[in-house]
């Protein structure tokens, strides 16, 4: 992924809901992707707190993807 709107494409591609922090040496690129709280539609934001469960989920979304 070359920038934020690749980011974009893929989260929206995977209905991924969360947060993506990517950094390269210096540079580094933060963006908050879907809801915290779908029934309440509570977007997600740079400083949301995810449960275990949730980082884990993404973990293995993350593997998927990169196969």
């Amino acid at each position: 992924m070359k920038n934020k709107n690749d980011m974009a494409v893929m989260a929206q591609k995977i209905d991924f809901s969360g947060t993506v922090c990517v950094q390269v040496k210096s540079e580094s690129i933060t963006e908050s992707y879907g809801y915290a709280n779908r029934t309440d539609e509570r977007k997600n934001e740079a400083n949301t707190r995810f449960g275990i469960a949730r980082v884990l989920s993404f973990l293995h979304q993350l593997l998927f993807v990169s196969l």
